[in-house]
């Protein structure tokens, strides 16, 4: 039995939330998005595990795992899991498995410390990061009637708390 107040993902809010990231990725003209903070992999891809989400503008999105595989699989509904040791195998992994690898990839500059975009900037290269905070925030405006149900459900909990 499910203790969570709280239910998964389902399949057709992530698609649908794909499909919204990837017609605003074409407005800001990115190939693909590099995501690597927990609380935009969750929205994404709807695991919140060590891991890390790459979207392309036109082919699966990826979700690379660094820890335990069999959880994340069962929690997101992304059908492309690799599992890594390293954040490094990334970018060999997304040539084998692209048509084309990215010449403008987006990255949340909000949330990556300059240490870490210098780091990714190095292993991608030659793609170009550009920032797709404001992106990404865009996309997570966007209330579906599933997440007001959520936040809803999340309201009960925090009452409870405090009663």
């Amino acid at each position: 039995m499910n203790e969570s107040p709280f239910d998964p993902v389902p399949s057709d809010e992530i698609f649908s939330r794909l499909k919204t990231v990837r017609k605003k990725m074409e407005d800001y003209h990115l190939d693909g998005i590099f995501l690597t903070h927990k609380p935009d992999i969750y929205y994404f891809a709807g695991t919140a595990q060590d891991c890390y989400l790459y979207i392309d503008r036109e082919q699966p999105p990826v979700l690379f795992v660094k820890r335990y595989l069999p959880r994340a699989a069962a929690e997101t509904s992304i059908s492309d899991i690799v599992r890594i040791d390293s954040v490094k195998q990334i970018p060999g992994q997304l040539r084998r498995r692209l048509e084309k690898y990215p010449d403008r990839c987006g990255l949340a500059f909000d949330v990556v410390p300059a240490r870490d975009y210098f780091f990714y900037s190095g292993i991608f290269r030659p793609a170009e990061f550009q920032d797709a905070s404001s992106l990404i925030e865009a996309c997570r405006s966007i209330k579906s009637s599933w997440e007001i149900e959520q936040m809803k459900k999340s309201a009960l909990v925090s009452k409870k708390t405090f009663d």
